[in-house]
Formats: structure tokens, C-alpha cells, sequence
């Protein structure tokens, strides 16, 4: 009888990390949990105190993820990784929002910490998988005769967006079993099987804000000291609308919360650190057609094709819009919507597919 092949699943203390180990051993993996303890102490303290059991990683939920690993008779191991993700991922978000940029905080995480780390644990124990309760999956596309990224069964919990940034390298490595399934029948297996988690509320988008006020999270760390100041909200042309209290509180297509009066609608359409303005149009101007991206992370070994009509998403929860990219040098390329879109904004990923299968990322300039 051949040896079975061994997997390292990331255990959330979620639902969906948990029913993959189901999933995964039915599949006939040996299968292993490992917690990542990513969120630094003091942060970790705060959702302890409040909603700790919905913030992904906090001491209860990998006490939870201990508990499911036992129910389900794997063993389990938790390692602290919580510098790098300060680091790499919360020094990062303050960052590029102190930049004028809205940064997406999960794409990277889960480049930097999340798969990084599985792989090297994986390595170091001779494991053969790594594995995460992502909606997504992975297919062989004989248009590009390799391995790829593709869109999950339900359309409504893609995931697939946020493994855009992954290096091409990860993909023959990576198990993703909930790919075939809704997170209803996922909660349905999680029931049956008696996890605890069957009916835990989804964790919030941003684990280390467990209140959700990102700008009061950012203007508490000493690297925006000085640096967040009130000023105008103003036209294009230079007309002054209002105030503003800082440009951490604004992105790029946002029209509620302004504070304005005007006659028709007004969007934000750019946020100008020289002037410290917020600067707003009518909805017409707020729509761009044509924009740069950076750092290009591409999964198929086929270059980028001019003038192909891709699929693209400028945010996570964005539909996708059809595109055309233009490689330039440095990792940068031109984009091209057949229709333009409003809230095409600095520091965003966008995601890049063919069909089902997802080609890669690119962070919007």
C-alpha cells in the first residue's frame, strides 16, 4: 500500500479552514494543522476584549482551531509570526493610506505570511501540500498547458482574487478543497461532523482592526504623527467645497460621508498630497478608462498578450470588466477598459482572468 501523501492546512479557527481538513482526509491526505499567531500582542489584546472570537487568529480562535483539530483527529501546531506581519503587512497598510493610496492588506498577507509560511513549515517537516479554506480552486488549462488559479463553484464567495499576488511557483503545491462547494454545504458538513465553528460568524476583512475604524487604528501609530492634517475639499477647478479631516478618511470613488453640498452627486476622484486637498467631481469624471499598474506577479508562462481581451477586477467585490493590457518595462503595464469604471484607485490590486482561470495581479498606480 503506497504511503499517503501529507498536507499542512492553515487552521483560521473559521468554519472554512475547519471542513477543509474534512474534506482533505476523505480525500485520502494525511493531514496537519498549523495556526498562524500573526496578530502582534497588543492588537491580539484588543480583540480579545472584544469581538475575538470573529477576528481570524486571536488566542480564541486558535483555541477554537485546536478544538476542531482534535475533533477531527489531526495533530495540531501554532507558530508566531506576528513580527512579520507587522512588517509586511500592518507597517504596509499604514503606509501606503499615509500615501494617499488604499492598500488591500489580505492580497498581501496572504503572499508574505499566510502561504510563505505553510510552504516553509511544510518544507521543514517534509510534507508534501499545503492547503487553506479558500474559495477558490485549481484546474489545468490546456490553453496555457499548465496549472492555474480558477474561480470556485460559488461565484458569490470568490475568493480567487486574493491568491492574484502569489508567486507561479506556489500553485503545483497548493490544495484547495472547497473549491467544489457552497459555503452553505460547507456549513452543512461542519454541522454534521460537530465542529464547534459550524455556525461562527464570518470573520471581519481587516483581522488586525477589530472595530473597523481604520483611520483611528492609523493615526494611533507613531509613524502618522504630524502627518494627518485637516484641509479642503475642493473641484478640479480650484472652487473650495468643504473641509476635510484627513486623507486617510477618503478613496477614490467614495461620495458618502463628504460632507458637501452641491446640486448633483460629487465622487472623490483624487486625493492630492502636495495641496492635502480631497479633490471631487460629478459622476462622469469620476469614470477612468486607461491606467498604469505595477509590480506584475504573472502565473502563466505565455507572456501578456496585446490587444487580448482579458477579464479584469479593480477590487475585491468589483464585477469584471473587459480589458486590454500593454507590458511595459519594470513590471508595469497599461490598461485599457472597454468601458470605463469609477474607482479605479491607487494601491488596489487588479486581478486579471481568462474565463474561470485567474493570470495574475498587478497593484494600480
Amino acid at each position: 500500500m503506497s504511503e499517503r501523501k501529507k498536507v499542512l492546512i492553515g487552521l483560521s479557527g473559521g468554519v472554512d479552514s475547519a471542513t477543509a481538513v474534512h474534506f482533505l482526509n476523505a480525500s485520502g491526505y494525511e493531514v496537519i494543522g498549523l495556526t498562524l499567531k500573526m496578530l502582534p500582542d497588543a492588537i491580539e489584546k484588543a480583540c480579545s476584549a472584544g469581538e475575538g472570537f470573529r477576528v481570524c487568529c486571536s488566542k480564541e480562535a486558535v483555541m477554537e482551531a485546536r478544538i476542531c483539530a482534535m475533533k477531527l483527529g489531526i495533530p495540531h501546531y501554532v507558530i508566531n509570526c506576528s513580527g512579520d506581519f507587522k512588517d509586511k503587512v500592518i507597517d504596509y497598510f499604514i503606509e501606503d493610506y499615509l500615501e494617499a493610496k488604499t492598500p488591500n492588506p489580505c492580497v498581501f498577507c496572504n503572499k508574505h505570511i499566510k502561504f510563505k509560511y505553510l510552504l516553509k513549515y511544510a518544507s521543514m517537516m517534509g510534507i508534501d501540500y499545503v492547503s487553506t479554506g479558500h474559495y477558490a480552486d485549481i484546474k489545468y488549462s490546456g490553453k496555457y498547458g499548465m496549472k492555474l488559479f480558477s474561480k470556485p463553484a460559488d461565484a458569490d464567495r470568490d475568493q480567487s482574487y486574493m491568491l492574484s499576488m502569489l508567486p507561479r511557483e506556489y500553485i503545483d503545491k497548493i490544495i484547495l478543497p472547497l473549491g467544489p462547494y457552497a459555503k452553505s454545504e460547507t456549513r452543512a458538513y461542519a454541522e454534521k461532523l460537530g465542529l464547534i465553528v459550524a455556525n461562527k460568524p464570518d470573520s471581519q476583512e481587516i483581522c488586525f482592526i477589530p472595530d473597523g475604524d481604520y483611520a483611528g487604528f492609523i493615526m494611533a501609530d507613531e509613524k502618522s504623527r504630524g502627518k494627518i492634517k485637516p484641509g479642503n475639499i475642493a473641484t478640479a477647478d480650484n472652487k473650495i467645497l468643504g473641509r476635510h479631516n484627513g486623507l486617510i478618511n477618503y478613496t477614490i470613488g467614495q461620495r458618502k460621508g463628504l460632507n458637501i453640498a452641491h446640486k448633483t452627486p460629487l465622487y472623490v476622484i483624487k486625493l492630492d498630497r502636495e495641496r492635502n486637498e480631497v479633490v471631487v467631481a460629478e459622476a462622469e469624471a469620476a469614470e477612468k478608462k486607461e491606467f498604469f499598474v505595477k509590480g506584475i506577479n504573472w502565473h502563466p508562462e505565455a507572456p501578456i498578450t496585446p490587444g487580448y481581451v482579458y477579464a479584469v477586477k479593480i477590487r475585491y467585490k468589483h464585477r469584471e470588466t473587459e480589458a486590454e493590457l500593454t507590458p511595459l518595462d519594470g513590471g508595469r503595464a497599461a490598461v485599457k477598459l472597454h468601458k470605463p469604471e469609477r474607482g479605479v484607485t491607487p494601491g488596489q490590486i487588479l486581478a486579471v482572468y481568462d474565463g474561470e482561470f485567474l493570470l495574475g495581479g498587478a497593484v494600480i498606480e
